[in-house]
């Protein structure tokens, strides 16, 4: 069952934390360098519509599948880089949540009405956010990585 779990695992980081280096390293300076603004604003949120659907399944099955295996190893018994990435991976969550409920929303109501003046910084927070969630997706990587199994 471990290795089940450390295989959901792995597979919904891939998913959730590729996903958004994809999206800020390739796919949105290449819709900026081939189209005016507001078609790449378009293009954009047609694509994060479609990549939030993925991570509302990839990011519950990383947070339970990582909780299960800390828990089936004994909270005591798990290394500090284990509960670092609990910690880490909830403020991630947290983070998208706020994306998802908060700003998202709004950039999409404005980019809806054309209302270029309001989209631009939403954009450019929305941007900032994933940049943020990568950023510690890639930490957890790396903690994951560098830590003891168990």
């Amino acid at each position: 069952m471990m290795s089940f779990a450390l295989a959901l695992h792995a597979l919904a980081a891939v998913v959730w934390v590729g996903g958004m280096v994809f999206a800020l390293a390739a796919m949105r300076p290449a819709l900026l360098e081939v189209l005016p603004p507001p078609q790449a604003l378009a293009c954009l949120l047609a694509a994060m519509r479609r990549f939030f659907a993925l991570v509302w399944v990839a990011m519950p099955v990383l947070l339970a599948s990582g909780f299960w295996m800390f828990h089936a190893l004994g909270f005591a018994r798990s290394g500090h880089h284990v509960h670092l990435m609990a910690v880490l991976g909830t403020l991630m969550a947290a983070i998208f949540a706020w994306l998802y409920f908060g700003v998202y929303p709004k950039l999409k109501a404005a980019a809806a009405a054309g209302d270029t003046t309001h989209a631009k910084p939403l954009a450019e927070r929305l941007r900032k956010l994933v940049l943020l969630n990568a950023a510690l997706g890639v930490l957890v990587v790396l903690i994951a990585a560098g830590g003891r199994y168990a």
